[in-house]
């Protein structure tokens, strides 16, 4: 492993409870579910798009939290997973604006 790069683990409950490496990069996570469900945001750069995974990592889907404006970019500061009931899971990802870091905006995804 490359000591400039940063590694996301999960572990997986086989019969050996054996450790995979599902990210590798500079990522910002949340689990829920335990760990069923994955969003993970790229903290290297200021981003719109996060991705996620409903199967504990072994793939993931790309997509935008900010829907009104594809170009504005945000520089992300946390994420928070909750479980809402069993059907449901919501993150709050927490951002500032790259063109104006005081203005801050928190993005629900569920």
């Amino acid at each position: 492993m490359d000591s400039s790069d940063s590694y996301v683990f999960i572990l997986q409950n086989t019969e050996k409870n054996q450790w995979h490496q599902i990210l590798q990069g500079n990522f910002l996570h949340s689990f829920a579910k335990n760990g069923h469900f994955i969003l993970a945001i790229d903290q290297s750069k200021p981003t719109n798009q996060f991705i996620y995974s409903t199967d504990f990592g072994q793939s993931w889907i790309k997509s935008n939290f900010s829907l009104n404006d594809y170009n504005q970019l945000f520089i992300v500061d946390d994420i928070i997973g909750r479980e809402l009931n069993s059907n449901l899971v919501e993150f709050l990802i927490f951002t500032r604006e790259e063109s104006d870091s005081k203005v801050r905006r928190i993005f629900k995804i569920s």
